[in-house]
């Protein structure tokens, strides 16, 4: 960040909490929102103006959650008891930001893997307890409460980086993705600001399973199983970004070719591609110029071109688990490196490797992915892989392009640099 554009005090202390990337709003003092728009604002452009800055100095600040800051999410909670049986029932993941304004409060995660992308409520014997909130809302962490108290941080801990699968839920509270057995409630985003529980407005009714919106997020699963599953994958939340989607789309339809052990007929190609392009149209993110079949001309030349597998982002999931095992091996590069997250790079993309070599795959690494596993910013996470291929523990097979990540291959099998200098 430029030196005319350094936040003040309590902005930036919230920024180092949050971590990389975040969108922090500007509400007017003692208010959960009011009707202004900010969906159109991105954290890598907004947090870097000076002036944008400035505003977030003045009254409340929220935080845009999901896919604005990089999968951060809150966990609301709005009676103190529950917020701290939720603690004292997560004791490998309750060393995390946690915020509070009236009663209860926010428990803070960055999210890897998969994870619900909407809001939704949490009940408990038929009564609300608390929120799952994410992408398309947003939490109010710092100024003043409408009845007057203070927002304030109760546990000053940066916003630990965590998978969905390992938070542990109060007795008779379901997991928000379990719509099926949980009597949930979505809420109504009817506009920009943040939708909040009061008793001037009680819930009625509960979500239908069958039309929930409940949906997960990347980075996800390589297990492709349907069209279906390829369209979420690969579909574009926002103009001009066709070109990399339709490549992905074909990507995950050829990885659902090898899943089925098949290839897709003619007329399956099409009807898939359709199903995409509608859902792309009812999102709006196609190009008033570009036919139909201009788009489907595209992504038949993609499917040519594509000459591997979505099988990554399994691997990097499973790699990781396995590199934050604290009995796994640790590749020793202590000469190099003392930071604990420099090490916990290295480790990963040893077990990455192992992986690949095991399954007789590939593998590649965007420095967004990098990032989000690690908790650094994506230009971070950049500089960190940049270093290891100097220092010739990773070797770039293929370098990175508009619609996939750089290809890597670990070159340090048996080159610890406590005994050796750098080949």
């Amino acid at each position: 960040m430029s030196n005319h554009a350094i936040p003040a005090a309590h902005v930036s202390e919230l920024i180092q909490l949050l971590g990389d990337p975040v969108l922090l709003l500007n509400w007017p003092l003692g208010t959960k929102g009011a009707k202004q728009k900010w969906k159109h604002l991105k954290a890598e452009v907004a947090m870097k103006d000076a002036t944008y800055l400035r505003e977030l100095e003045k009254g409340n600040i929220g935080v845009a959650l999901g896919d604005k800051s990089g999968a951060l999410i809150s966990i609301d909670w709005d009676e103190d008891e529950i917020l701290e049986e939720f603690l004292r029932i997560n004791p490998t993941i309750n060393q995390t930001l946690v915020s509070k304004g009236k009663r209860g409060g926010n428990v803070w995660y960055r999210m890897i893997g998969e994870y619900p992308t909407r809001t939704v409520k949490l009940g408990r014997n038929s009564l609300p307890v608390g929120e799952w909130r994410s992408s398309g809302g947003q939490t109010i962490i710092h100024g003043r409460h409408p009845d007057g108290h203070q927002y304030k941080l109760v546990q000053k801990l940066p916003a630990k980086l965590i998978s969905f699968d390992q938070i542990v839920w109060p007795s008779g509270v379901a997991s928000p993705v379990s719509i099926g057995e949980s009597r949930l409630l979505e809420v109504n985003h009817s506009n920009d600001a943040e939708s909040e529980k009061t008793n001037d407005h009680p819930h009625t009714a509960f979500s239908n399973p069958l039309s929930s919106s409940v949906i997960l997020c990347p980075p996800l699963s390589s297990s492709v199983k349907s069209v279906e599953d390829c369209i979420r994958l690969s579909i574009p939340n926002e103009p001009h970004q066709n070109n990399s989607a339709l490549f992905k789309f074909a990507r995950y339809i050829k990885t659902l070719e090898a899943f089925e052990m098949r290839n897709f007929e003619m007329g399956e190609h099409v009807t898939a591609f359709d199903r995409w392009h509608c859902e792309a149209k009812r999102r709006s993110v196609l190009r008033v110029e570009q036919s139909r079949d201009q788009y489907l001309m595209e992504y038949l030349e993609g499917y040519r071109k594509v000459k591997h597998l979505v099988l990554e982002a399994k691997l990097l999931k499973d790699a990781w688990d396995m590199a934050i095992d604290p009995r796994a091996y640790q590749p020793d590069f202590s000469s190099y490196f003392t930071s604990p997250i420099m090490h916990r790079m290295i480790s990963w993309c040893y077990y990455i490797q192992h992986l690949a070599d095991k399954n007789g795959v590939i593998w590649f690494l965007s420095c967004r992915d990098a990032g989000r596993y690690l908790g650094v910013s994506h230009t971070e996470a950049n500089q960190m892989i940049n270093t290891l291929i100097r220092l010739k523990i990773l070797f770039e097979v293929e370098k990175s392009s508009q619609s996939k990540a750089r290809r890597l291959k670990w070159t340090a099998c048996n080159h610890h640099p406590t005994s050796q200098g750098v080949s």
